[in-house]
């Protein structure tokens, strides 16, 4: 049986576009002093992309990649100083908030969905556009409650049957749902966020 027509240009591209996340990265870290690695950065990346969001625990990460422990805490600085991800930490200051950060998102939607293949989460890509839409205006931290905390509200991002009554008994602000194309009372469609600059 025959394919569809197209079916040899999407495996074409899809080639040409990890050709092209590969040569991003590779450009992306030569700044760093690690750079050599990309085999690992890559990795990191990777399973970044697949997670639901992802917390970060060196010593796993380090096991799964077979590389040193004290290594991946500089690849994630060189990573997120290249602006390949985004780090997101707790409303904690002092010496506690130093070096720690609560979870790790893709900079870029695009990322994830190359990254991910067919192992990307939905919740993943609503949660890092939400971050790389509302970090450039605020600070934007971790939440107790919810997935994210900005200036005293809490926001808390899911599809559009995130119902309230899961919410009901935490002190969150404001739900904000994919999928949905009119607001009401304290949700807010996920689309609306992408206007803000």
């Amino acid at each position: 049986m025959v394919g569809p027509f197209w079916a040899p240009l999407q495996c074409k591209i899809r080639g040409n576009r990890t050709v092209i996340v590969q040569n991003l990265i590779k450009n992306a870290l030569s700044q760093c002093k690690n750079h050599s690695k990309l085999h690992s950065h890559s990795a990191i990346l990777a399973i970044v992309s697949e997670s639901v969001p992802f917390k970060p625990n060196m010593g796993k990460i380090a096991a799964m990649l077979n590389i040193s422990r004290n290594n991946i805490a500089d690849y994630l600085l060189c990573m997120k100083e290249a602006g390949m991800i985004a780090h997101l930490r707790s409303e904690t200051s002092g010496v506690r908030a130093l070096g720690k950060f609560d979870k790790i998102y893709l900079e870029n939607t695009n990322l994830v969905q190359q990254l991910g293949n067919k192992n990307q989460n939905v919740g993943n890509v609503r949660e890092a556009f939400f971050l790389n839409q509302t970090r450039v205006q605020h600070q934007v931290n971790t939440s107790a409650m919810a997935d994210f905390s900005i200036n005293d509200s809490d926001f808390e991002v899911g599809g559009k049957n995130k119902g309230l009554k899961q919410i009901q008994n935490a002190r969150i602000d404001f739900v904000v749902k994919d999928d949905i194309e009119q607001g009401y009372l304290n949700v807010i469609p996920l689309w609306h966020f992408g206007l803000l600059y």
